[in-house]
């Protein structure tokens, strides 16, 4: 990746980029390049780990390039620090040196960091506060695909994500990243969609993605019963399970529940909150979803939905895969859609390969959103059983 940004920035014939390296020699850097194909004579190589001497040799060159990527940032030095490289000291110490040379001289300046088995990263937080951005690379260890994302970012919004390709030529950008998140395989026998799987649309910074949500809910006489989470958050998902009993009225005592998100993707937002509910229902009942449905809202403890921001863009994201619904929060306000008849809209302004129509079912309490997404007989056996607990509770 570093190699990528190197060669992207500097195939203008006028700019220069330096990419230095303190983990591997340039012959084993180049070799990397033309791996890759990376071919342009505009990267000039440089392996050191002395902090100063880069910034010394950079700050003297002319013409400036236009930016410096440090290959890593742990395997620099600061002379007449009396500590090893990689310590606390050490990174402090090379990112001030960096920072000034960036901010003295206009050069941009990418920091690779190494990152510890939690995902954080490893140094000091000082280093994530002096610079600009923070980007890390997410992603399952035997996954072909990588999530760079922005945490942290002073000049756009944070949470940013771009979906990279592992491939022989290197990270390829993915131009249409939802594919990835969403398989919906039909049942092999019926041909109709599988039961615990629900589609949701949710916002990674200000992309919308859409994505599959599948649950596996199954009896166990093992107490207590096990829940696992995989790109939900656990608490969160302990959570729902909470409100799906209470509210909705179906007994999770002696289930398993399993909630996988697909692709490896992690959620940060509730508003795949209804989405995840709808798996869960779907599942423990083996009853699918209706086909070409997507949800999208957050739960609240009340079992109320509750409204989520941008709505317009994960509705129009859901028709450029051919949704033909998605249910939302009621109260929700549809700029850019106009009313045609019932619940059908379309977009004001034409979008190629969009479908002229779709069907936007407002609901204010999960229930409702469950019996629109075709598991109405769930909704009647908890309102039944929640009856009958009421008459024996006041007997």
């Amino acid at each position: 990746m570093a190699g990528r940004i190197a060669a992207g920035t500097g195939e203008a014939n006028d700019t220069t980029v330096v990419y230095c390296s303190g983990e591997e020699s340039t012959a084993q850097v180049a070799s990397r390049a033309r791996r890759l194909g990376i071919t342009t004579p505009n990267l000039l190589l440089l392996s050191e780990t002395d902090a100063d001497a880069i910034v010394d040799q950079v700050a003297y060159m002319h013409p400036r390039p236009v930016a410096v990527v440090v290959d890593s940032i742990q395997t620099m030095r600061a002379p007449g620090v009396p500590s090893q490289s990689g310590t606390v000291t050490q990174v402090k110490e090379c990112g001030i040196r960096f920072l000034h040379l960036a901010k003295t001289c206009n050069i941009a300046v990418f920091l690779v960091g190494h990152v510890t088995k939690s995902g954080d990263f490893a140094g000091p937080k000082i280093l994530e506060h002096m610079v600009d951005t923070v980007l890390y690379m997410e992603g399952e260890k035997y996954s072909m695909y990588r999530l760079l994302r922005s945490v942290k970012n002073r000049y756009g919004a944070s949470n940013e994500i771009g979906v990279f390709e592992m491939t022989s030529n290197g990270m390829q950008p993915v131009s249409n990243p939802s594919v990835l998140f969403v398989s919906q395989t039909p049942d092999e026998d019926t041909g109709e969609p599988m039961d615990g799987s629900s589609v949701a649309v949710v916002l990674e910074g200000s992309r919308p993605l859409v994505v599959e949500i599948q649950s596996l809910v199954s009896h166990t006489r093992q107490f207590p019963p096990r829940r696992a989470f995989e790109g939900v958050g656990y608490q969160r998902g302990l959570l729902l399970l909470a409100v799906l009993e209470r509210r909705v009225g179906l007994p999770m005592q002696g289930r398993e529940v399993y909630v996988n998100v697909v692709g490896g993707l992690k959620l940060q937002e509730t508003a795949a909150d209804l989405s995840i509910i709808a798996a869960i229902v779907s599942s423990a009942t083996t009853t699918p979803i209706l086909g070409k449905t997507a949800l999208v809202g957050e739960v609240g403890l009340g079992g109320e939905l509750r409204i989520v921001p941008q709505i317009e863009r994960r509705i129009v994201e859901a028709a450029k895969f051919g949704f033909e619904r998605v249910i939302v929060p009621s109260g929700t306000k549809l700029l850019g859609f106009r009313q045609i008849k019932g619940n059908l809209f379309a977009l004001e302004n034409s979008v190629s390969d969009l479908s002229s129509e779709i069907q936007i079912i407002r609901c204010s309490r999960v229930t409702a959103a469950l019996s629109a997404a075709g598991l109405e007989d769930v909704v009647k056996k908890g309102k039944t059983r929640k009856l009958k607990k009421w008459e024996s509770d006041n007997q």
